[in-house]
C-alpha cells in the first residue's frame, strides 16, 4: 500500500518535472549535436529507477 501511494506521488511530480523540462531538452537538443543519445540515456535512467 505504501509503495503504490509513493508510486502515485512520483507519478504527480514526475509529470510536472516533464512539463518543465520539455522546453530545456528541446534548447538543449538544439545546442548539444549527440543530443539524441543524452535523450537515450536519460530515458533508461528513468526506466532503471521506475523498475527499482
Amino acid at each position: 500500500m505504501l509503495a503504490y501511494i509513493n508510486r502515485n506521488g512520483m507519478k504527480r511530480k514526475k509529470m510536472s518535472m516533464k512539463r518543465s523540462f520539455i522546453p530545456f531538452m528541446s534548447k538543449f537538443l538544439r545546442f548539444v549535436p549527440n543530443g539524441l543519445t543524452f535523450l537515450l540515456i536519460y530515458a533508461n535512467l528513468v526506466m532503471y529507477k521506475v523498475i527499482i
